[in-house]
């Protein structure tokens, strides 16, 4: 359990604001307790809200991210996805793929699906990739999704008029067979 209590500085962001301004728990002992989040990421947390800024100890990033997220910090939140970004590499990428889907990290999964993509056969090399990724079939279709784009973007512009002609001549397939019907 992390407790704190109010301050001015919290008034700022739209979460902390809204508990101390209703009838909430917060309000009434002018205090809040988190109890789901790991201490050092609370920790990191009130220091971005009273001083505007972090140290960049990535091993805490992920959890900061969560609290980041939880709490609407916005700008929080982009200065961790932008560390986590710049730590990315084979080992963790599948994982922060995973964080970014899970926290609405739009720049992260960005980043994530770019680096996948790039290194899909070392990725797929992994161990331990089929499992990460088994419970996570909207993340397995948004990998296929920017391989598929990637190879188009390579392949060049008359592999996509082709794949147009192939996606119209597929169509009209189905809206011939619903007029003989």
């Amino acid at each position: 359990v992390y407790s704190f209590f109010h301050s001015t500085s919290l008034l700022r962001f739209p979460v902390f604001a809204a508990m101390f301004s209703s009838g909430m728990t917060e309000s009434q002992n002018n205090e809040v307790n988190i109890t789901d989040l790991e201490p050092a990421a609370v920790k990191l947390m009130l220091q971005y809200i009273y001083s505007g800024s972090i140290t960049q100890d990535t091993g805490s990033m992920e959890d900061l991210l969560q609290a980041a997220d939880k709490y609407g910090l916005v700008a929080l939140k982009q200065a961790c996805e932008l560390t986590l970004t710049r730590a990315l590499s084979m080992s963790n990428c599948l994982d922060y793929l995973i964080l970014s889907d899970l926290y609405s990290a739009e720049q992260l999964q960005k980043a994530c699906l770019k680096f996948t993509v790039k290194h899909l056969s070392k990725v797929m090399a992994t161990v331990s990739w089929k499992s990460k990724l088994s419970s996570h079939p909207t993340i397995m279709a948004l990998i296929l999704q920017e391989t598929a784009k990637d190879n188009e973007k390579k392949a060049g512009p008359s592999s996509s008029k082709k794949r147009r002609k192939e996606l119209t001549s597929f169509s009209s397939l189905f809206s011939s067979e619903s007029n003989t019907e």
